[in-house]
Formats: structure tokens, sequence, C-alpha cells
């Protein structure tokens, strides 16, 4: 370390005012989401089944339409909540992916794409 950060760290560091909030930092937002995505899941199956095999005769013109629209909210579910994660900077209008494809080193450019394409597909 150079001089300037070791006399930072030894002398003014320590009297700096360091609140901590699990809320406020990034494990508040992910594993919230992880755990939500977690218990969605046998929910959008069940609900997966129910559409293919249990659509009443008089709703079968619907039956696609719905199993669609269910398949495209599933998965924009399923990439916000622990694919892609978004931590977002609202001052800035900034923001950062911190999902499970930033953890395998999947570039924010395409997590971003497949976010947006996954959104706009579920509204057609």
């Amino acid at each position: 370390m150079t001089p300037e950060l070791d006399f930072y760290y030894t002398t003014l560091y320590p009297r700096c005012n360091i609140t901590y909030s699990f809320l406020s930092s990034r494990e508040g937002l992910i594993y919230p989401c992880h755990v939500i995505q977690l218990i969605v899941l046998p929910l959008q199956v069940l609900t997966f089944y129910v559409i293919l095999k249990k659509t009443p005769m008089t709703m079968k013109s619907m039956k696609w339409p719905l199993l669609i629209n269910h398949f495209w909210c599933s998965c924009v579910d399923l990439l916000f909540c622990s694919l892609v994660t978004p931590y977002l900077y609202i001052r800035i209008f900034g923001f950062i992916c911190m999902g499970l494809l930033s953890y395998i080193g999947v570039s924010n450019l395409v997590q971003v794409i497949l976010s947006v394409l996954s959104v706009f597909c579920k509204f057609l």
C-alpha cells in the first residue's frame, strides 16, 4: 500500500461512521429475489399443468394464448428474480446486473438484451 492509503486506513478510516444495513446492500436484493423465485417456481409449473391438462372444453380456444402468456410471464419472473436480478440506481438512471448470469460471467449487455426481449415478447 502507498503511504497515503496507509495513513488513511490507520487514522481517518476508523473515525468514519459506517452504518451497515442488510436492506441497502446487494445481498438485501439478491437473497429475497432468489427465495421468492424458489417459492414461485413450483406454482408456475403447476399452472402450466393446469392450463395444459385441466382446461375445460368451453375454453379450448383460449388455451394456447393463455399458455403462451403464462410462458412469457414465467420467463420474465425467472430472468428478473434469479438470472439477471437488476440493481437499480434511480438517481443516475443506472443499474448493474447481479444475478446468476453475472456470477458465471455473462456480460451485462447480453443480459440487458435478453431482459428487454423477454419483456417485449410478454406484451405481444
